[in-house]
């Protein structure tokens, strides 16, 4: 496991696609701060959450993963790592551990970046408390479905194009047929289950008690769910 750790670290920071990807989204970022600091300054700990779901690394990442993934099983990469041994497995997580510890980093950096930008602006911080910590850290565990949401769509489809698609499309049209099911149902918070909808709350409020524990919940079984759909298909697939 060692050894593929230290491949995927190698492979992954040494694409082209990584640093444009990472560039874009400092660049979202500064966007964000410019447009949040347009007229009256906001208030620091506003601001603060607000950075996160306004960098579009959501977008990103529903990208790059699927340009990485898929690109190593077009070029017969894994079928290689099979052939040398590696069980499929350890080659899964690698690539999810991988991929996440990328998303933590960039993710990190962009806050960093965020509150620098604010702070030449003219943004106070002494406002920030805890809960406003805790939303920036469940929106990388939101950041952390997406990321493998969208290993699951490579593994799945193996093609970048229909990987990609799903990775943006499929997630963004679930509430709209949530709130369908609402209806049949008679019961209007369906939709506030489902992950898409965690971010717009992390991004704008603080939160009750009770809903940072259920996004929590959700956040670890959505992952979960990804990350077993993912596993249960590369076992199967054949490179």
């Amino acid at each position: 496991m060692g050894s593929l750790l230290s491949y995927e670290y190698k492979k992954t920071f040494s694409t082209k696609a990584i640093y444009i990807c990472s560039l874009l989204t400092f660049a979202f970022t500064i966007l964000n701060g410019i447009l949040s600091c347009n007229g009256e300054i906001p208030h620091g700990n506003e601001y603060f959450i607000g950075i996160l779901s306004g960098c579009s690394l959501d977008l990103i990442l529903a990208i790059l993963i699927p340009i990485l993934f898929c690109t190593e099983m077009d070029i017969g990469c894994i079928k290689i790592m099979i052939g040398r041994g590696y069980t499929r497995k350890n080659i899964l997580f690698s690539k999810i551990i991988m991929s996440n510890v990328y998303m933590i980093f960039i993710s990190l950096t962009s806050i960093i970046i965020g509150i620098a930008y604010g702070s030449v602006r003219g943004v106070s911080y002494t406002n920030i408390t805890g809960k406003h910590i805790l939303n920036a850290l469940l929106e990388i565990f939101v950041y952390m479905i997406i990321v493998n949401c969208s290993i699951f769509f490579s593994v799945l489809t193996q093609s970048k194009a229909f990987a990609i698609a799903a990775s943006i499309l499929v997630p963004a049209l679930i509430p709209s047929i949530l709130q369908l099911v609402e209806k049949l149902i008679k019961f209007n918070k369906l939709h506030d289950y489902w992950y898409v909808s965690f971010m717009g709350s992390l991004g704008n409020n603080i939160l009750k008690n009770s809903e940072y524990t259920r996004i929590f919940i959700f956040t670890l079984i959505y992952n979960a769910i990804f990350i077993t759909l993912s596993y249960l298909i590369i076992k199967r697939k054949d490179f």
